[in-house]
């Protein structure tokens, strides 16, 4: 519900995406025409209990509970779940009561509660960045699901060639200009820097807003981090935790895996199939 917000030991924070969060919506609008419908589709016609990892801002949290499904939203970030509580005091009261919000790290998170449905959308596994917090996110999940229960989430699919591009340094380049609202544009620079070792990119991105005459008139800085994994070291992971991969895609429209679209995307089950 609206007014209930629990908050758990974070533990090691790299980021609280402070900066960011006040830029989230106009950055990732575009991402809801790209995934919605996808975790949407996932959760069905019937309500259900549903935990999103990583909610951010409530980019997909809220339409949920739009769509009848109670739901569980818990984040990091103080900032993004404090504009998820903003965006939610302009919904109907009946979608206000069907979202409870907890702050706390995705590996080391326990709730009284059992899920139908856990959700860790737009690669937001991926920040964790130690093999062990990734076996330990998914432990969690393994003892919050109900009986039956599904977790799904995607990850990118590592395009190599790419990703030896970026080199250990790399540079800031110019990735999104925006038209905003009430005039004037948003800009982000975005620098990628890889760690082939760790699997890992070092990500900084510098947002500008500018007014009509192009004067920029506020700015931001923020910088995380995002591990890659191939396929099979996912099946892993899911395996060494106790779940298994009952569904593989590589798109949102459901291209399957050997399509190879970009997307790795799970829908999974506890081994033992309770």
């Amino acid at each position: 519900m609206q007014g209930e917000t629990t908050t758990q030991d974070t533990g090691n924070v790299y980021t609280n995406y402070g900066a960011i969060a006040r830029w989230y919506d106009e950055l990732y609008e575009f991402r809801s025409a790209v995934d919605l419908q996808f975790w949407l589709d996932c959760a069905g016609g019937t309500a259900c209990e549903i935990l999103e990892l990583g909610c951010g801002t409530g980019r997909i949290s809220i339409p949920l509970a739009r769509a009848g499904h109670r739901v569980t939203a818990l984040d990091l970030s103080s900032e993004m779940l404090a504009r998820l509580e903003e965006k939610l005091a302009s919904e109907p009261a009946e979608v206000r009561e069907r979202i409870s919000t907890v702050q706390a790290g995705m590996q080391d998170f326990a709730l009284e509660q059992r899920f139908d449905l856990v959700l860790i959308p737009f690669r937001a596994f991926q920040h964790l960045l130690a093999t062990d917090e990734q076996r330990a996110c998914l432990a969690c999940v393994r003892r919050q699901l109900t009986d039956g229960g599904r977790l799904v989430l995607d990850l990118f699919d590592p395009d190599f060639a790419k990703i030896g591009a970026y080199g250990a340094e790399g540079r800031f380049q110019q990735d999104m200009e925006e038209e905003c609202a009430e005039g004037g544009l948003l800009r982000r620079y975005t620098r990628i820097s890889t760690d082939s070792g760790l699997q890992r990119h070092d990500v900084t991105m510098r947002l500008e807003r500018l007014d009509a005459a192009g004067r920029v008139v506020d700015n931001a800085e923020e910088r995380f981090g995002m591990r890659w994994m191939t396929h099979n070291e996912m099946l892993l992971l899911l395996e060494l935790s106790g779940l298994e991969a009952a569904q593989v895609l590589s798109s949102y429209e459901g291209a399957a895996l050997s399509e190879r679209r970009g997307e790795l995307i799970y829908t999974c089950r506890r081994k033992d199939g309770q």
